[in-house]
């Protein structure tokens, strides 16, 4: 029997239909561009030199994905804001999935009470992620290591950074 990787189960998950990706808060849909801005990114955390750059918008059917990056070669990662469906079932599943990969892979899985209905962070070597739950809305918050010379802050600022952020998309969400 071949075993699928978290890789394959986190694609299979991003797209099984569910619904239409743009959450609607109050009478209004809203898309990850427009729930935390380039503005609202650097006066959340405080950083002038974040979220430089045009934001990169990807609105699918069953998610909605903002990219926000730095001048390359600055030493600044890119914020990636995703915001879609999801069951609080399968929001547990792919976090018990990725408690159960192979250490090979790098994964880290942290807890983080308060924040939504659930939420954790997941940690590899060129990425922190807070992916949160609230209702059926997923939040996914990820700095990464992308453009070419960006470098993470050190991993307690990356994770608050990331907090600071979901709070404030949590909060606009509900």
């Amino acid at each position: 029997m071949k075993r699928i990787s978290a890789f394959a189960v986190a694609l299979i998950a991003a797209t099984t239909p569910f619904a239409n990706a743009q959450v609607k808060v109050g009478g209004k849909t809203i898309t990850a561009c427009e729930l935390l801005t380039s503005a609202d990114i650097r006066t959340i955390t405080g950083r002038s030199e974040l979220a430089t750059a045009r934001p990169m918008r990807e609105d699918q059917q069953y998610h909605t994905n903002c990219i926000y990056s730095g001048a390359p070669y600055s030493g600044v990662v890119d914020i990636g804001i995703t915001v879609a469906p999801e069951t609080k079932v399968m929001f547990g599943r792919m976090r018990d999935n990725y408690l159960k990969a192979p250490a090979r892979l790098g994964y880290r899985v942290e807890k983080v009470p308060g924040l939504g209905d659930d939420a954790y962070y997941l940690i590899d070597k060129s990425r922190v992620q807070l992916l949160a739950i609230a209702g059926e809305t997923q939040l996914t918050v990820a700095l990464a290591e992308v453009n070419p010379g960006s470098k993470l802050p050190p991993e307690p600022e990356a994770k608050m950074m990331a907090l600071k952020l979901a709070k404030a998309g949590l909060a606009k969400l509900r």
